[in-house]
C-alpha cells in the first residue's frame, strides 16, 4: 500500500494536478537545452516536443507555459514543489516525436516541478 496521498492502490493517480518540469542542465559545452515536460491526466510525465527547448527560469514565463500546455484550465498561479522528483526520459533540443519511442531520450535528472494552479 502506498503512503503517498496522491496515489491510490496500484499506483494510479487519484487526483490529477497540472504540473510542469523544466530541466536546466549545465553540460561540458555549457547550458544544454532539454524539452520541457508536463503531467498528463494519466499521471505520467510527457515531453513537450512542440515547444522550443529552453531553460525557463522566469516565473511569468513558467506561468505562461502552464497556460499553454493546459489551455482548458484557468491557470492563475504557479508554485514550485518543495521537494525534488526524479524524472526520466528527458529529450534534448531538436528531438522529434519518434525520439522517445526509439529510446533516444534517456537522461534522468532530479528537478523541482511547478504546480500549475487555477480554477
Amino acid at each position: 500500500m502506498s503512503l503517498d496521498p496522491n496515489l491510490g492502490s496500484g499506483g494510479a493517480v487519484a487526483h490529477f494536478e497540472p504540473q510542469v518540469a523544466i530541466l536546466c542542465d549545465a553540460g561540458p559545452r555549457g547550458q544544454e537545452a532539454y524539452q520541457p515536460k508536463y503531467m498528463t491526466e494519466q499521471g505520467e510525465w510527457a515531453s513537450d516536443l512542440r515547444s522550443k527547448a529552453v531553460c525557463i527560469k522566469d516565473k511569468m514565463d513558467i506561468l505562461n507555459y502552464c497556460k499553454m500546455v493546459y489551455p482548458k484550465r484557468d491557470i492563475t498561479n504557479i508554485v514550485e514543489s518543495s521537494h525534488y522528483l526524479k524524472i526520466s526520459s528527458w529529450c534534448r533540443a531538436g528531438a522529434t516525436p519518434g525520439s522517445q519511442s526509439r529510446g533516444k531520450c534517456k537522461t534522468a535528472r532530479w528537478v523541482k516541478p511547478f504546480r500549475c494552479l487555477g480554477k
